[in-house]
C-alpha cells in the first residue's frame, strides 16, 4: 500500500510555528539576576551606580521578568543608602547607592526571593576627604625620653582615609626649651608612626593641625611621668630660732625640675644632711623606699639650728654626690628672752589636801621653752588655809621643773609662779578642789524652838577640811542617827546616805526634829558605823509655848 502523503497546508505550518515559538519561551524564563556597579572603588559617602539585569540561562536580558527585586548590604552605618525595594524595565534597572564604612568587605546583594534569585557584589570602599586626626600613644612617655605615637587620618565618617595630601603641624602644651616635635610633614598614608619628647611631667597634650585648614586637626593627651632622681629640693622657713626645732620639706626632683613621685626609675638611695652650723641637730641618715607610699617623691624632716646667723642644710645622696640640693638661707636667730612662766598640773581637779604636781615651764615670746632660763620661781596661792602647801623657791633645769603642791579649800583655786627678780615673768594655773571624804557633820538649826512644835534643821557632810562634801572624791554612804540632850524629843529616825544617786544626797540634807523640854538643847548626828563622823548643832533654846496655845505633848 502506498503511503499516505498529506499535502502541508498553511493551517498546518501555522500550527508548527505556534508550538515552535511556545517551546522556546519555555526554555527562555528568567535564570538569575546579574549587577553590576558604575566603579568597584566607591568614596565613602558618595552615591555610585547599580545595574540589574534578568537573564535566562542562555544569558540572554528577559524583557519579561516582572519580579520585585530588594537590596541590601553588609555595611552597617547609618549613612548608607541603599536602593528601595524596585521591578525591572524590560528586565533591567539601575539604581544609586551610598556606601559609608571603609575597606575591602563592604557588599551590596539584589534578590528576588519569591523567585530564589539573588546576586551580590564586594566593593573597596576608600575613605572620604579627610575630616581631622586621631593620635594615640604607641609607648609609655617619661620626661626627657621621646616617645612614640601614631597620627591617623580620619574622615567624617570615621574611616582612615588615603586621600590626605596636606601639610601636618605639630605643638604642644608643654613651654619647656627641650620640647622636641616632628617638624611639618605631609602624610604618606592613612597611619604613620612619630615620636615626640617632653619635659614637663604632669598632663600634656600633643596637638596635629593641617597647616592650610586648621579644622583638621587632633589632639593627644599625654600623662608625663617624671624621669630618675636627679637633684633634691630642700624648703626651709626663711628664719629659725637658735635651738628651736622646725620641718624641712625633702623633694626629690628629676633633671627637668619635676617632682618624682610616680618616677619611671624608683629612688632607693640613702640621703645624708649637713649644714653650716657645725652645732645644728639634723635628721639621722634616711633610705628612701619610694615604693611605700611615705616615699612618694615628698617628705618631712625636723631640724635645729644653735649658731646665729645665715646658715643652709644640705642633703647628698651617700653614693652618688652628684644627687644633691641644698636650703635657701635660714637666717637663725638669737633664742628671744624668757617672756613667762606656763603652770600645768597632773591634774584638773586635785583633792583637798592631796599632793598634786605642778609644772612649770619658761618660755619666749614665740612659746618655745626657753632653756638658758636661770630665774628663782616663787609660789602662791589663793588658798588661805594653814593647811595649804606650796613648792619652795627654786630653779629650773632647762626651763623646766616638776613640783609637789596640796591644797585645801574647795572649789576654784589659783597657783602662781613667779620670778623673784622680774615679776613680769609669770603664769598662773586655775584648778577645782574636790573635797575630801566625809569626815564629820555639820549641823543649822534655829537658835529658838518652841516646845513640842516641828522645826527643820539642815545636815551638811564635811570634808576634814570643812569642805561642803558634794562631788567628794569618795561619795558618802553611811547611815547617821539621831540624838538629844531633850530626853523627850522627836527626831529623825536612822537615814542612810547615797551620795552616788539622789541629787538631794550631794552633801547637805533636811530633816525635821521637835523638842519638848524647855531650856537650851542640842541634837547630834553620828555615822553608825564610825562614830568618829558626828556633828551637833548649836544650842536651842526650848521656848513654852504662848498663853492659849495647846500643848503637843511627846
Amino acid at each position: 500500500m502506498a503511503p499516505f502523503r498529506r499535502p502541508i497546508t498553511a493551517a498546518i505550518l501555522t500550527a508548527l510555528v505556534s508550538g515552535l515559538l511556545l517551546t522556546m519561551n519555555a526554555d527562555a524564563a528568567t535564570a538569575r539576576l546579574v549587577m553590576t556597579a558604575s566603579t568597584m572603588t566607591p568614596t565613602a559617602g558618595e552615591p555610585f551606580s547599580l545595574t540589574v539585569t534578568a537573564v535566562d540561562q542562555n544569558g540572554n536580558v528577559d524583557p519579561t521578568y516582572a519580579g520585585i527585586v530588594h537590596f541590601a548590604t553588609n555595611d552597617s552605618s547609618p549613612d548608607a543608602v541603599m536602593p528601595p525595594d524596585s521591578q525591572l524595565t524590560n528586565g533591567e534597572g539601575t539604581f544609586s547607592a551610598t556606601l559609608i564604612q571603609a575597606g575591602s568587605w563592604p557588599t551590596i546583594t539584589v534578590s528576588d526571593a519569591p523567585a530564589s534569585l539573588s546576586a551580590t557584589l564586594t566593593f573597596t570602599v576608600n575613605g572620604a576627604a579627610a575630616d581631622h586626626f586621631a593620635l594615640s600613644l604607641r609607648t609609655g612617655p617619661t620626661a626627657g625620653y621621646p616617645f612614640s605615637f601614631f597620627l591617623i587620618v580620619v574622615d567624617r565618617y570615621g574611616n582612615r582615609t588615603r586621600s590626605y595630601a596636606g601639610t601636618v603641624h605639630f605643638t604642644t602644651s608643654d613651654t619647656s626649651a627641650g620640647v622636641a616635635l616632628p617638624p611639618d610633614q605631609g602624610v604618606c598614608c592613612a597611619q604613620v608612626f612619630l615620636s615626640a619628647t617632653l619635659d614637663q611631667a604632669g598632663p600634656q597634650t600633643v596637638t596635629a593641625t593641617d597647616t592650610a585648614t586648621p579644622s583638621i586637626t587632633g589632639t593627644l593627651h599625654v600623662g608625663i611621668r617624671p624621669g630618675p632622681t636627679a637633684s633634691f629640693k630642700l624648703d626651709t622657713p626663711p628664719t629659725a630660732t637658735a635651738g628651736v626645732p622646725f620641718d624641712i620639706t625633702f623633694t626629690l626632683l628629676d633633671r627637668f625640675g619635676n617632682v618624682a613621685t610616680g618616677a619611671t626609675v624608683p629612688y632607693t638611695g640613702t640621703i645624708h644632711f649637713t649644714s653650716s652650723d657645725s652645732l645644728a641637730t639634723l635628721p639621722p641618715d634616711y633610705t628612701f623606699q619610694q615604693s611605700y607610699s611615705g616615699d612618694t617623691g615628698t617628705r618631712i624632716f625636723t631640724a635645729t639650728l644653735m649658731t646665729p646667723g645665715h646658715q643652709t642644710i644640705t642633703a647628698t645622696d651617700t653614693t652618688n654626690a652628684s644627687i644633691t640640693g641644698t636650703s635657701p638661707t635660714i637666717d637663725a636667730m638669737q633664742a628671744d628672752a624668757t617672756s613667762k612662766l606656763v603652770v600645768t598640773a597632773s591634774t584638773m581637779t586635785p583633792i583637798a589636801g592631796e599632793p598634786f604636781a605642778l609644772t612649770v615651764t619658761a618660755v619666749d615670746q614665740n612659746g618655745n621653752v626657753a632653756p638658758t632660763y636661770t630665774g628663782i620661781v616663787h609660789f602662791a596661792t589663793n588658798d588661805s588655809s594653814p593647811d595649804a602647801v606650796m613648792p619652795p623657791d627654786s630653779q629650773l633645769t632647762n626651763g623646766q621643773g616638776t613640783f609637789s603642791a596640796t591644797l585645801v579649800q574647795g572649789g576654784s583655786q589659783a597657783v602662781t609662779a613667779t620670778d623673784t627678780a622680774a615679776s613680769s615673768i609669770t603664769g598662773t594655773l586655775n584648778v577645782t578642789i574636790r573635797p575630801g571624804p566625809t569626815a564629820s557633820m555639820k549641823l543649822d538649826s534655829p537658835s529658838n524652838a518652841t516646845m513640842g512644835q516641828s522645826f527643820a534643821f539642815t545636815l551638811t557632810l564635811l570634808d576634814r577640811f570643812g569642805n561642803v562634801a558634794t562631788g567628794a572624791a569618795v561619795p558618802y554612804t553611811g547611815t547617821i542617827h539621831f540624838t538629844s540632850s531633850d530626853a523627850l524629843a522627836t527626831l529623825p529616825p536612822d537615814y542612810t546616805f547615797q551620795q552616788s544617786y539622789y541629787a538631794a544626797d550631794t552633801g547637805t540634807r533636811s530633816f525635821s526634829a521637835s523638842l519638848v523640854t524647855p531650856g537650851r538643847q542640842t541634837i547630834t548626828a553620828t555615822d553608825t558605823a564610825n562614830a568618829s563622823i558626828t556633828g551637833t548643832s548649836s544650842t536651842i533654846q526650848v521656848l513654852m509655848p504662848s498663853v492659849g496655845a495647846g500643848l503637843r505633848r511627846p
